[in-house]
């Protein structure tokens, strides 16, 4: 669940925002954005907390999912009620919504950090 192939795909998506050149790298938000010059140390440092950011997140979200079918079941013991259902879906927005916006967050790092920088 935590190391498949899609995870490795959005890690390698966020590292292809990094091109080399003869001068160093580039970054450009989305591959499309406003190119910056950045050091080699500075691509792996973006790099290294994405995934870091990431798999923190990820992980994050197993003990949540598992808090919340505790409190479901102790708060809502009937789980066919329409009480039941309606904390459910409000449970998975409560894990999922914080992982969405950390998700953005993250990806967006390197564009933040380098904003005020002189465009290229």
């Amino acid at each position: 669940m935590f190391g498949n192939s899609n995870f490795d795909r959005i890690r390698q998506i966020f590292a292809d925002q990094f091109a080399s050149d003869a001068y160093g790298y580039t970054y450009r938000k989305g591959q499309k954005g406003a190119e910056f010059r950045i050091s080699e140390a500075e691509r792996d440092n973006f790099i290294a907390t994405f995934n870091r950011r990431i798999r923190y997140t990820i992980w994050s979200i197993a003990p949540a999912t598992i808090s919340l079918i505790l409190l479901l079941a102790w708060l809502t013991p009937e789980s066919d009620s329409s009480e039941a259902n309606v904390a459910i879906w409000i449970g998975v927005g409560a894990i999922l919504l914080p992982f969405l916006a950390i998700y953005y967050w993250s990806w967006n790092a390197p564009a933040r950090e380098l904003e005020t920088r002189k465009n290229r």
